[in-house]
């Protein structure tokens, strides 16, 4: 170390050195002053002469230099003492000095000085607090022991504490400031704070907050401020103003909280409660969509009543009355596939209530658990990615509902080739909630290599009034372990699909009408006896295949019996 320093200049080291720094003669003369003395002390404390001397202005610092230059010729170390400029009037600044030799054969005395003036005032505060604290408890408080507490506090706080003067200018900082702002007490001592101001509070915002701590009140409130990084963040405030004695307001005292996490949840919450209204909103639209399919409904009908009235005047023309018997059969048909499709709707929106009251009871426990968590001061943002995470994935499972529940009911124009799997696995998800709350055994034993051709949704509708009909009479007859099976397989050049119930069975003498149009076992007000005529419709009219009944051992058997498609379909990955 000491032969790299000999291949440097000592004038170079001390000009920049960031303390003022002089040196003096055994008469007291400064003959060095470095650059930071010279732009610190010029004019007020320090003055160059014209021949390149430097004289001393300040009568305390002079008679200071003097005492010590004299003290450290018998001194074997340093000095220090304390020095304020008596040029200065208001917030005097205070310097340690420290005397030391430069070698022992010379008289030249090298002085440093350091501002002391920050840990000067809050010495000095602590002390008022101290005096403050043992005026009221006097012999019950340990002088020393409270001093340290008090200092240890304020500098270990995990709040951020900040002491300004009645300009507003920041005196005080303690660590905690530092840690959140990126700014050290050096960069902005003297300052005031809105440098830190984000620019999102008006003007009249300021405004407020300093008519309310001039007059002496207490400030509460919350900022959204930028850091030295230029990142963003928020925190709750308190500002108070200190007073002496005489009710004189001298400092303005400020605790501060970082509120930035909090302000997150809430945002990600405000944003979770939105995505839940949306959701209901989808819910209100399906409802209109149900209430347009029964005006339709009303339109049929009325139109019905009319070819009704048409045909009776027409009666005469034995040829017309044959077209328009085809017609008024065909649209009986229609309407009844209307009805039909209604009736299963209906099933469909209590289907869909049971499949949404679980994902809404785990919403519900997530924000409750959210709430606790926040009380508690469990909350990171790892918790919130993960209760969001959640939220979302609840949220689509209930959106697919709905988006399954509309593709069911698309009219299908056209006939396609599909997987008889994903028709029996898309028709079960809309009974799975109602089936499981019923306690009802549902088994599945399908190929998962048949495929058909035909109308996927009207087929999907035939499985839909054939388990549910299963379900009906599980419950109405009280079956212990009630259970539905589902089977699929391939017989020739046909596909087989059977539903099985324990139910009790069909009694014989309506077993032969139960296709019938309008024939229903149900109590009144519970069944339209449309369900099985369309489904026999649908399978041999527009399947091109068959649908029977019959009882098993302990319940009914119904048999679907279609043709395989001929068109090949491509593997899905």
């Amino acid at each position: 170390m000491v032969a790299f320093l000999q291949g440097l200049d000592p004038a170079k080291l001390l000009e920049a050195f960031p303390n003022a720094v002089m040196i003096m003669n055994g008469q007291s003369l400064i003959i060095y002053a470095n650059y930071q003395a010279l732009a610190e002390f010029s004019g007020n404390v320090l003055r160059v002469l014209e021949g390149g001397e430097i004289e001393i202005t300040d009568e305390s610092l002079l008679k200071l230099l003097q005492g010590k230059h004299s003290c450290l010729k018998r001194a074997s170390r340093p000095l220090i003492s304390k020095w304020k400029p008596s040029h200065q009037k208001v917030n005097s600044k205070i310097y340690n000095l420290n005397f030391s030799r430069l070698d022992n054969m010379s008289d030249l005395v090298l002085v440093v000085f350091a501002d002391f003036t920050r840990e000067e005032q809050l010495r000095k505060r602590l002390e008022n607090l101290r005096r403050s604290v043992l005026q009221q408890y006097p012999g019950k408080v340990d002088e020393n022991v409270l001093f340290k507490r008090l200092s240890e506090a304020v500098r270990q706080s995990a709040n951020t504490i900040v002491i300004t003067n009645t300009e507003g200018n920041i005196v005080f900082a303690n660590p905690k400031f530092e840690e959140t702002t990126g700014y050290t007490i050096n960069e902005v001592f003297g300052k005031n704070p809105r440098f830190l101001k984000s620019g999102d509070q008006p003007p009249a915002f300021y405004l407020s907050l300093w008519q309310t701590i001039s007059a002496g009140n207490v400030w509460n409130g919350e900022f959204r401020n930028k850091k030295k990084s230029g990142h963003y963040y928020w925190e709750s405030a308190v500002i108070t103003p200190i007073k002496d004695t005489d009710g004189n307001i001298t400092e303005y005292l400020a605790i501060k909280e970082d509120i930035t996490e909090r302000k997150l949840i809430e945002e990600k919450l405000e944003k979770t409660l939105m995505e839940m209204e949306v959701s209901n909103w989808e819910y209100k639209m399906l409802n209109e969509d149900l209430k347009n399919e029964v005006e339709h409904r009303k339109r049929v009908e009325s139109e019905l009543k009319l070819q009704q009235e048409l045909l009776q005047e027409l009666n005469e023309n034995l040829e017309y009355q044959i077209e328009m018997e085809v017609k008024k059969n065909r649209e009986k048909d229609e309407l009844l596939l209307l009805q039909s499709r209604q009736a299963a709707m209906g099933e469909m929106i209590g289907n869909i209530a049971h499949q949404w009251r679980q994902p809404l009871n785990t919403i519900g426990l997530i924000v409750y658990d959210l709430t606790d968590a926040f009380r508690f001061g469990e909350i990171d943002e790892e918790y919130i990615n993960k209760s969001e995470a959640d939220i979302k994935a609840v949220l689509a499972h209930m959106s697919q509902t709905i988006d399954d529940f509309r593709n069911f009911f698309k009219p299908n124009k056209e006939k396609q080739t599909f997987w008889l799997s994903e028709v029996v696995k898309t028709s079960l998800s809309f009974l799975e909630a109602t089936l499981r709350n019923s306690g009802i055994k549902l088994t599945i034993e399908v190929d998962g290599e048949i495929v058909l051709y035909g109308y996927p949704s009207e087929f999907a509708q035939v499985l839909l009034n054939l388990i549910n009909n299963s379900k009906d009479a599980l419950t109405e007859n009280n079956v212990e372990n009630p259970g539905i099976r589902v089977s699929g397989k391939k017989e020739g050049d046909a596909a087989v699909v059977k539903v099985i119930d324990n139910g009790g069975g069909i009694r014989p003498p309506v077993i032969h009408k139960i296709f019938d149009p309008y024939f229903t076992t149900k109590a009144p007000g519970y069944g339209t006896g449309v369900g099985l005529y369309m489904s026999k419709t649908i399978i041999e009219r527009n399947m091109g295949g068959t649908i029977t009944a019959g009882n098993v051992r302990k319940g009914a058997e119904f048999t679907i019996k279609v043709p395989l498609s001929k068109v090949e379909m491509p593997l899905s990955f």
